[in-house]
């Protein structure tokens, strides 16, 4: 290859259509399940690699990466074998391990710059290939295309010299377009070359397929490509009038070309731009915004000067109209520069945001000076100034980014020559086995996760900033970590409720997978609220509305539990149980609903029950079903656990306790949060006992304490300060899973404990869980466990709160070496976590 006078190692490409994202509860890949040594955080989810962040692409320099439809990252490269380069292609799962039913064997010499994925998920490369464009074509399986080119791979000669693409997109009629630079005669102009879906060159593109522009008499380079609706071409990078002799000043290149393949005069008069900001600058990267605005990308300031390159060199960005004029809303003129070192600052990936800030993917390297290059982020407000909240942030670790591109869940990877790195939206590297969501909320939390096959349902609440009341959120996580669609609803999240104030306590998933949900609604008379959901909307044929409320009278009641009731004609009824006020203090309260919202009128009175356990407050807040139907529910009376049996239709069961009614003194100020069936008739009740977590266990006979593990039968941890259980889980093999929190270590709490031997039914925190039995694990800056579930590959996930400072957050943590799972009583449904906060 020949000495270029203008040599740049970098490659930026804008692919327009980010990949569709899979429905929710649809099949995801699967990660296959690992094999862990210990019980820790799954670096799979919510992380990258093997939760450094980083992936290593070994065996190949990594030049470009992309995502395809179903979040998989597609990279290419190539390997140098002296003195040539031959391509490389490998794919990566979401979770950054390598993708095994992918393999591009073939020994190709060429060097690729840019990748993209069409619709049918056919991937296209394209480079420099023995001084010519190239373009191939793969299958999903990393085959080559011979329906293209009758080889999978074209190349295409502009003037018998050196040419190359650096950039390549597919439009919607499927046709493909690379851009590049070719040399015509001495010196390159920015070229384009389209094909047809078979690899012909597109003669209705520019007469013969291809088509050059120059802009002097000096090196004119595209580095960059923007598909326009309407098939129109924007190709951006470095252009000038210079010579070996006379010097030359680069500036921002930009021209625009006609489906026809003409410049368009109705950009900039003859459809090309120059943009200058100092001595050498060249665009790196387009982008257009949600208003029609192109934003322009790179860098400026002697940087790309052969004979000198130790210049310092700023990143420069310019927001131009749809036709090309500069817009004096930023920063004055259309210009800003960003300094961020003395050396070698240029943009990889410009990020258009939907409130007019832009978010720009860079790097430097300090080579030079004695330093390394690395990875930083900045976010320009919408007026070009920097934003001072956001400031920069970045990455010392992560090498100069030769290309990035944005995740449809958000995030960024970028692309350096040892490998990928993924961040999230603020900059941070994405290394950790939990996930924070925010909904552009000044709250949320997550009350409840629903594991289905290759996600979760996440029910909790969340105030927006344009709805500034509490509403119930429902919204979908993949395998991953990643909330599903981000543009469905608000930001991936279906928000529902009245008028006022809506409260989630507890969800299960229905027969027919709806998510069912129990809350309150109001304020100062709140009333039970429960509420259907059918896929990601409410469901219309509960109540009409997907919501319904209930009134017991005399003041507010708050339902904490959902229980879905088998019936003998194998339907299924939704009760909903916690507490309503008589005027004093709160009683016992529960209400059934039929499949359309109905309150049941056979059930308790008009398809309510309520009881007054005597004096001091009672708080339900779990419930369960047996295996014949009765319900029991839990919580707290004057400092007490107390647990209550009914009959199937609402009646006190005499049979249990006194009457139906257990009160079981732990030693202090007691409540049950939690509540499950346990093998061998037992009821496994769990809450907070004298600030500690602390369960019991009774004989579903009669609800006698069963004094196992303890003389008492009480069975505690103690962590730091005062906390809560909120979750229990009963395992296969008989151990017992609580996850909770408190306000002193500000982290999700779990603690295990297994039976001792050889008392058969005694127990003892389990050594092999965390430090002693408990594990403590920090999602953000405050967390708490609020709910947990195993999933279809009986991998722990945990629900609850993140504080990140500013506002709350919903979080979900996976942990990997937990197994085996919850043992299958009554369709799983008493393990649905029923909780309160």
């Amino acid at each position: 290859m020949k000495n270029r006078f203008l040599h740049i190692l970098m490659t930026a490409v804008l692919f327009l259509a980010l990949p569709a994202p899979v429905a929710a509860g649809g099949q995801v890949p699967l990660i296959p399940p690992a094999a862990p040594q210990s019980v820790q955080p799954d670096p799979g989810f919510g992380g990258f690699g093997d939760g450094s962040g980083f992936v290593d692409v070994k065996g190949m320099t990594v030049t470009a990466s992309v995502q395809d439809g179903i979040r998989r990252i597609v990279v290419v490269g190539y390997k140098f074998i002296n003195p040539n380069k031959f391509i490389q292609v490998q794919r990566f799962l979401p979770d950054g391990a390598l993708d095994a039913s992918f393999a591009f064997t073939k020994v190709i010499q060429g060097e690729p710059h840019a990748v993209a994925v069409d619709d049918s998920g056919r991937i296209v490369v394209a480079g420099e290939a023995q001084n010519d464009f190239f373009v191939m074509r793969l299958h999903d399986d990393g085959s080559l295309d011979t329906s293209f080119a009758l080889t999978g791979f074209v190349k295409t000669d502009f003037d018998s010299q050196e040419d190359s693409a650096e950039a390549v997109g597919v439009q919607p009629n499927g046709r493909i377009v690379a851009g590049g630079w070719g040399y015509i005669g001495n010196d390159p102009d920015f070229a384009a070359a389209r094909y047809l879906d078979n690899g012909a060159l597109d003669s209705s593109f520019s007469g013969d397929g291809k088509a050059t522009t120059g802009f002097g008499s000096g090196y004119d380079e595209a580095r960059a490509m923007l598909l326009l609706p309407g098939s129109q071409v924007v190709l951006a990078g470095a252009a000038d009038d210079c010579s070996f002799v006379s010097g030359c000043d680069y500036d921002f290149g930009l021209a625009r070309y006609q489906e026809d393949g003409s410049l368009d005069p109705a950009f900039d008069g003859d459809g090309k731009l120059t943009l200058g900001f100092s001595n050498n600058d060249m665009a790196l990267s387009l982008a257009l915004t949600p208003d029609g605005s192109q934003i322009v990308a790179g860098g400026c300031a002697n940087c790309f000067v052969y004979i000198t390159p130790d210049y310092d060199s700023d990143l420069a960005l310019a927001r131009l109209s749809l036709i090309g004029v500069p817009d004096a809303t930023f920063d004055g003129d259309g210009k800003a520069t960003y300094p961020l070192t003395f050396y070698d600052d240029r943009v990889a990936q410009v990020f258009p945001r939907s409130d007019g800030s832009i978010l720009l993917a860079a790097g430097a390297d300090l080579a030079s000076e004695g330093g390394s290059p690395f990875t930083a982020f900045i976010l320009a407000e919408a007026t070009g100034a920097m934003s001072t909240a956001f400031g920069y942030a970045n990455d010392l670790d992560g090498p100069q980014p030769q290309q990035a591109f944005l995740q449809s869940d958000g995030k960024i990877v970028t692309a350096t020559t040892g490998g990928l790195y993924r961040y999230l939206p603020n900059g941070a590297r994405d290394v950790a086995g939990s996930t924070a969501g925010d909904f552009d909320a000044n709250n949320n939390h997550a009350l409840a996760v629903l594991p289905v096959n290759g996600g979760y349902w996440v029910v909790g609440e969340a105030q927006t900033r344009t709805i500034f009341n509490q509403q119930v959120s429902l919204a979908f996580y993949d395998s991953y970590g990643h909330r599903y669609d981000t543009e469905f609803n608000n930001y991936g999240v279906t928000l529902a409720g009245g008028a006022g104030d809506d409260f989630v306590r507890s969800a299960a998933l229905d027969r027919q997978g709806r998510v069912v949900a129990a809350g309150f609604f109001g304020g100062s008379d709140a009333n039970f609220a429960v509420y259907r959901f059918s896929a990601d909307h409410l469901d219309t044929t509960f109540h009409g509305l997907g919501y319904t409320f209930t009134d017991f009278g005399q003041g507010s009641d708050y339902a904490q539990a959902i229980l879905l009731q088998p019936q003998a004609d194998g339907s299924e009824k939704i009760v909903a149980a916690g507490f309503a006020f008589d005027g004093v203090t709160y009683d016992l309260a529960m209400a059934r609903y039929n499949d359309n919202g109905s309150l049941d009128s056979t059930f308790g009175k008009q398809g309510k029950v309520r009881h007054d356990l005597g004096s001091g407050f009672v708080r339900i807040r779990a419930a369960v079903v047996q295996a014949d139907r009765k319900l029991v529910v839990a919580g707290g009376h004057a400092g007490d656990f107390v647990v209550v049996r009914f009959t199937p239709d609402g009646d006190l069961d005499p049979t249990f306790g006194a009457s139906g009614i257990v009160e079981v003194t732990l030693g202090g100020n007691d409540e049950a949060h939690a509540l499950a069936l346990y093998p061998n008739n037992l009821l496994l009740v769990a809450g907070y006992t004298s600030g500690d977590f602390g369960w019991i266990l009774l004989n579903q006979s009669d609800g006698s304490l069963c004094k196992c593990g303890s003389i008492s039968g009480v069975n505690k941890a103690d962590f730091v300060g005062d906390e809560t259980p909120y979750a229990v889980l009963v395992q296969a093999d008989g151990k017992i899973l609580l996850a909770g929190g408190n306000t002193t270590t500000s982290s999700f709490l779990l603690a295990r404990w297994r039976k001792t031997f050889p008392l058969q039914n005694g127990y003892e925190l389990d050594p092999t869980f965390g430090a002693g039995g408990q594990m403590s694990v920090r999602v953000e800056n405050w967390s708490s466990a609020q709910s947990m579930a195993f999933d279809w590959l009986n991998r722990l996930v945990v629900a609850g709160d993140a504080s990140n400072k500013v506002d709350e957050d919903e979080a979900l943590l996976r942990l990997t070496g937990v197994a085996p799972p919850p043992a299958a009583v009554l369709n799983n449904a008493v393990f649905i976590p029923l909780l309160n906060r």
